[in-house]
């Protein structure tokens, strides 16, 4: 799988999700995600109702916030890169460091 995009680790742990992926999985401002962490790799998936943990809010210009735990179990730092891949068949977005 090629990544869609790479580019530094966000000293906020902003990580902005792809526009035209964001549209065609209906990932769109305002909609609950869950990002779920396995494997030094972090899974962004539609929220599930059963889920109370790691959910998150798209923003309006398409941005999530990494979870504090995550990065640490991930130990990004701003001097990382993180590369978002989509998961077209299981409507995901995946992120890792590279």
């Amino acid at each position: 799988m090629e990544p869609y995009r790479c580019k530094e680790f966000n000293k906020y742990g902003l990580v902005r999700l792809p526009g035209k992926w964001r549209k065609q999985l209906n990932f769109t401002p305002g909609k609950l995600v869950d990002i779920v962490y396995k494997k030094d790799t972090l899974l962004v998936r539609k929220h599930m109702d059963s889920n109370t943990e790691n959910t998150r809010v798209i923003s309006s210009d398409g941005t999530i916030t990494i979870p504090a735990e995550f990065k640490r179990l991930m130990g990004l730092t701003p001097e990382d890169e993180i590369c978002v891949f989509v998961d077209k068949e299981n409507e995901c977005f995946i992120i890792k460091t590279m």
